[in-house]
């Protein structure tokens, strides 16, 4: 009982301490309410892509970094230089401690909530960085829902260039053939 009471003791003693955050998030479809209520997802597959790309860009570099940046390097990276802040390798532990979950075990695509969970050393840096990770999260959804929606817009257009092409085709046959017919149509 000694033994694993001064064992105990010295792990606890010896260890770091792990601060654990969470930032629940809402996903909402507002970009159809064609056939359901507003915000609704048509479907399970269009939330479970929904989320999934969330899951994407959480994870992905482009938010990890900025919000590093945005948050800066802990007391032990102060000797990183500027310059290489953060690094890669900061970038993947951070990472490694960053996780998207459905709450209580629920599959994706099946609860339109999300939380996401960050475990630091420290527990103010860690509040920061999952402040700093969902501001991210929603400046870069937001980009890639301004780019796709863009995308639809040039595609509408050229189908109604498309369109009027067709159409000022087709009046010209028309005009050619009322010119070889006459006054007696």
């Amino acid at each position: 009982a000694l033994f694993i009471t001064g064992g105990v003791t010295a792990f606890a003693v010896l260890s770091d301490d792990t601060w654990e955050v969470s930032q629940a998030i809402l996903i909402r479809n507002h970009a159809v309410s064609e056939g359901g209520e507003p915000g609704e997802f048509r479907g399970l597959d269009p939330m479970r892509r929904a989320e999934d790309t969330i899951v994407e860009v959480c994870l992905s570099r482009h938010v990890l970094a900025k919000a590093l940046e945005k948050v800066g390097p802990t007391d032990e990276d102060d000797a990183v230089e500027v310059s290489s802040w953060p690094s890669e390798e900061v970038i993947q532990e951070l990472r490694e401690g960053l996780s998207v979950e459905t709450p209580n075990g629920a599959e994706f695509g099946t609860t339109e909530v999300l939380h996401i969970k960050l475990q630091d050393k420290q527990r103010k840096r860690a509040l920061a960085l999952i402040e700093a990770i969902f501001s991210g999260l929603q400046e870069r959804t937001g980009e890639l829902r301004d780019r796709r929606a863009n995308e639809m817009l040039a595609e509408v257009d050229q189908m109604v260039q498309l369109a009027r092409t067709d159409l000022d085709e087709t009046t010209r046959k028309i005009k050619v053939i009322e010119e070889e017919a006459g006054g007696d149509v």
